[in-house]
């Protein structure tokens, strides 16, 4: 793995579920990390989606989910395609669906935009980790001061 800690897998584990297990097998599930980008439905259920989000895969996020938890991923990064760079928070819906689907860690993605979306998604959505980018690139937050916000708040947060 050429130095690696993680490998995120997304289309290939979904179309594959196999490659999951191989990939887990020959790792270890703690490197195995399935991403799964989502858009909620006009019912108000979460679709998975392949492709960079440009392709339904016809399946619920609680399916895919479930099927990379079982093949051996050791977590799942997931992605609100709606929220994704727009600042507004994350889907707490989407999350908290993802985490009540499975006993591995879950990281909530896209719409992060202050250290209180991020402690939302923690604690209303259960996640165990989360991901941002834009709240970076387009605020003044640094890494420091939010984790000193979600520290403050009796989060773990590494040093």
């Amino acid at each position: 793995m050429a130095g690696a800690d993680k490998v995120s897998i997304c289309t290939a584990a979904i179309e594959s579920p196999e490659l999951i297990s191989q990939a887990s097998a020959m790792f270890g599930s703690q490197c195995i990390v399935v991403s799964i980008d989502a858009r909620r439905r006009d019912g108000g259920d979460f679709e998975a989606y392949t492709h960079a989000g440009t392709r339904s895969s016809k399946r619920t996020v609680e399916q895919i989910a479930h099927q990379a938890a079982v093949s051996g991923a050791g977590e799942l990064l997931v992605t609100s395609i709606e929220r994704d760079g727009t600042m507004e928070g994350y889907d707490l819906d989407l999350i908290k669906t993802v985490t009540e689907a499975v006993d591995i860690p879950v990281i909530a993605s896209g719409g992060c935009g202050s250290a209180e979306h991020m402690a939302d998604a923690l604690e209303i959505g259960g996640a165990s980790a989360v991901a941002a980018a834009s709240v970076f690139h387009f605020t003044q937050l640094t890494p420091a001061e939010i984790k000193g916000h979600l520290r403050a708040l009796s989060f773990a947060v590494r040093s």
